[in-house]
C-alpha cells in the first residue's frame, strides 16, 4: 500500500513529560500487540504507529520521519539493545575519530593582534570577529601582541564521521540526533601555547553553510550548542540566527536529476532579480544627489609653525583664503623657519579637506610644504559658527535624501519580493507536478539546498554546532551485519545517514540490533572494519529491503581502497 507522510523539518519537539511517558519502547510494543486484533496483524503487512496508535501523541513527530517501521519479537529487547549500545560507547573515547591519522577538516591559521582585535575571514565566506584585548594566559594575565587563531569548519556527514564527534544530544534521559547546519572548532595560541578567552569577551561568528529546506521562503529553525568535552555532552546556548544568503546560490545540479530543469529555472530567475536589485540601487543613488559635507575650520595651535601668505597679485585666492594662516603639517619635511623667504612663484594645491600642498619656486629651486589652513581668535569663532550652520543644513539634506531613497527603495523591494515569491511558487508547483507524475527519486529530490549564514556568539574556545535535535526513532527492525566477503560484523561502530538530513547517526552494529529508516529518503550505512577498510550498504540496497521484513541481514560491500586522506573517504561513500 502506498504511504503518504508529510516530512516536517520545522516540527515542535515533544516535551520532556511526553517523552518520558513513552520512553519504554518494549512496553509500547506489548501494548500495541495486546490492543490490535490478530486479524489486523497480517505478517506480510507493515504496521505504522502513526496510523494504528493515535494515542501516542508524543511520538507523532518521530513517526512523521519514518514511512515504515518494522515490528519483531526477538530474544533481545529494544531496551536491552539500548543498554548494550550505551555501554559500548561509554567504553570508548567520547571524541573517537575512525581514522586518527586522517583529519576531518584542516585547521587554518591567521595572526591577529591581541590588543587591537580583528576579523578572520575563511575561504567559505565565514567570518570570526575578535574583540580588543580578548585573550588571557593560564594565570589570567592579559595577552598582548600577535596570537594565532586556529579555525576549521565541518559541513557534511563525511566531516562529521571523520571528526569522531558524536552528533547526539541527551536531554531528560532521551537521546536526540542532531541535524547540523554547520559546525566549527576554534582556539588561539601564542608561541605555541593555548590562550583563553578573557572574561566578558566573545567571538562573533558568521558561519556560511548550506541546509536542506522544504520551504524556500522561510529560513529553518536551528539552535546553537557548545560541546562540553568534560561532561561529554552538547550544551544548548542560544537560538541560531539563520539568514538566507542574498545571492541564493544553488549547489551544482545533477544532470540526471529530473528536478534539475526547474531548479535551473529558479536559479536563473533569482539571478535576474539580484541583478535588477543592484541596478536599482545604483539608479537611486544617482537620482538623489548627495549633499557636500562642509569642512570644519582648524584653530592655530600656536606652536611657532604658522606663517602667512600674501595673495595681493591674485584677488581670487586672496578672497578664498581671507583671514587664513598656514600651519605646517607634521607630515611636512620642513619647518616654518626653513620655508623659502622670497620665492618667485607660489603654487597652492588642495590634497584633501584638511591639507594643502604649497610649492615655492625660486629659479630652479623648488620647495614643497604640506600645510593646514588655520584661523585664530575671532576669525576662528566666526568661521566655526558658519560651519555649524552649514553642518546643520548638510544633516537636514542628508536625512531628506535618505528618506527619499528609502521610500523609493521600499517600493522597488516590494516588487522584488513579489517576483521572488512568484519564482519560488512556480518552482514549488513544478516540483509538485513532477512528484504527481512520478518523476522523482524520492523525498530528497524535492528538497532544496539553500546557502545560509549562521550568526551566533561563541563565549569560549572549542567546538560549536548549529543544530536542531531530531526525536529518537523507534528501532524495531531486527538487524544483523556481515561484509560481502563473509566477515561477521559484531560489536562495531556503525554509521547511518539520511541524505535529506545533515547528520550521522552513530549506532552499535551487532547481532540483533534494532534499526529503522525512512523509505522515502536515501540512506547510507557503513562500518570501519578491523582492517581499517570501509564497508558500505548503499541507498539502492535499502530500496531492496522487502516491505514488511521483520528480520534482515545487512550485507555491506567492503571497499578495497586504502584510506589515506579525506578524498579517499569521499570517493568510497559518494560512489
Amino acid at each position: 500500500m502506498e504511504q503518504d507522510y508529510n516530512i516536517n523539518q520545522n516540527y515542535k519537539p515533544p516535551s520532556k513529560e511526553d517523552i518520558a511517558k513513552h520512553q519504554d519502547f518494549a512496553a509500547l510494543l506489548q501494548r500495541f500487540e495486546a490492543e490490535t486484533p490478530a486479524d489486523a496483524q497480517p505478517e506480510s503487512a507493515p504496521r505504522s504507529p502513526l496510523r494504528v496508535l493515535p494515542w501516542v501523541g508524543a511520538l507523532a513527530a518521530a513517526a512523521a520521519l519514518a514511512a515504515w517501521f518494522f515490528f519483531v519479537n526477538t530474544e533481545t529487547s529494544p531496551a536491552e539493545y539500548r543498554r548494550a549500545e550505551e555501554q559500548y560507547f561509554a567504553e570508548r573515547a567520547f571524541i573517537n575519530p575512525p581514522f586518527p591519522e586522517v583529519p576531518a577538516a584542516q585547521f587554518v591559521s591567521a595572526k591577529i593582534n591581541a590588543n587591537a582585535g580583528g576579523v578572520y575571514e575563511h575561504k567559505t565566506g565565514s567570518r570570526v570577529v575578535i574583540p580588543q584585548s580578548a585573550f588571557v594566559d593560564d594565570k589570567g594575565a592579559l595577552i598582548e601582541g600577535e596570537v594565532d587563531i586556529k579555525y576549521r569548519e565541518f559541513h557534511d556527514y563525511v566531516d562529521f564521521f571523520l571528526s569522531g564527534i558524536p552528533m547526539t544530544y541527551d536531554s531528560a534521559g532521551v537521546q536526540y540526533i542532531l541535524e547540523s547546519a554547520g559546525m566549527i572548532e576554534v582556539y588561539a595560541e601564542q608561541d605555541g601555547r593555548r590562550v583563553r578567552m578573557a572574561p566578558g569577551k566573545d567571538l562573533d561568528v558568521e558561519l556560511v553553510s548550506y541546509v536542506n529546506v522544504d520551504n524556500v521562503n522561510v529560513p529553518p529553525s536551528y539552535n546553537i550548542y557548545k560541546l562540553d568535552e568534560t561532561q561529554e555532552n552538547w550544551v544548548f546556548t542560544d537560538v541560531d540566527k539563520i539568514q538566507f544568503v542574498e545571492e541564493d546560490d544553488l549547489q551544482d545540479l545533477d544532470p540526471d536529476d529530473p528536478t534539475t530543469p526547474v531548479k535551473q529555472e529558479l536559479r536563473k530567475e533569482l539571478q535576474r532579480i539580484k541583478n535588477d536589485r543592484k541596478a536599482e540601487s545604483a539608479r537611486l543613488e544617482a537620482t538623489f544627489a548627495a549633499p557636500v559635507k562642509p569642512t570644519k575650520p582648524q584653530r592655530s595651535n600656536s606652536n611657532g609653525q604658522v606663517f602667512d601668505l600674501d595673495f595681493a597679485d591674485n584677488p581670487a585666492m586672496a578672497q578664498l583664503y581671507k583671514n587664513s594662516l598656514w600651519q605646517v603639517s607634521p607630515r611636512s619635511a620642513v619647518t616654518a623657519a626653513q620655508i623659502m623667504r622670497n620665492p618667485t612663484d607660489v603654487e597652492l594645491n588642495k590634497l584633501n579637506d584638511a591639507e594643502y600642498e604649497i610649492i615655492f619656486t625660486d629659479g630652479r629651486t623648488k620647495q614643497t610644504v604640506i600645510v593646514n589652513p588655520v584661523l585664530t581668535g575671532a576669525d576662528y569663532d566666526n568661521a566655526l559658527a558658519a560651519f555649524n550652520a552649514k553642518l546643520a543644513d548638510y544633516e537636514r539634506l542628508r536625512t531628506e535624501r535618505q528618506a527619499q531613497i528609502a521610500a523609493a527603495r521600499a517600493e522597488s523591494e516590494a516588487r522584488f519580493a513579489a517576483d521572488s515569491l512568484a519564482a519560488h511558487g512556480k518552482f514549488a508547483d513544478a516540483l509538485a507536478q513532477l512528484q504527481a507524475d512520478g518523476n522523482t527519486h524520492g523525498a530528497t529530490d524535492l528538497i532544496m539546498r539553500k546557502k545560509i549564514v549562521n550568526r551566533f556568539r561563541a563565549t569560549s574556545f572549542g567546538i560549536w554546532n548549529c543544530d536542531r535535535p531530531l526525536p529518537p526513532d523507534i528501532q524495531l527492525l531486527s538487524a544483523n551485519f556481515v561484509t560481502d566477503k563473509g566477515q561477521k560484523i559484531d560489536k562495531m561502530t556503525g554509521y547511518m545517514v539520511d541524505k535529506s538530513l545533515n547528520t550521522v547517526n552513530r549506532f552499535l552494529a551487532t547481532d540483533e540490533a534494532y534499526m529503522s529508516f525512512n523509505r522515502n529518503s536515501e540512506h547510507l550505512l557503513w562500518v570501519v572494519t578491523p582492517e581499517n577498510k570501509i564497508a558500505v550498504f548503499r541507498s539502492e540496497d535499502f530500496k531492496n529491503i522487502p516491505q514488511g521484513e521483520r528480520d534482515f541481514t545487512f550485507v555491506l560491500e567492503e571497499s578495497d581502497k586504502e584510506v589515506k586522506d579525506e578524498t579517499d573517504v569521499r570517493e568510497i561513500l559518494y560512489f
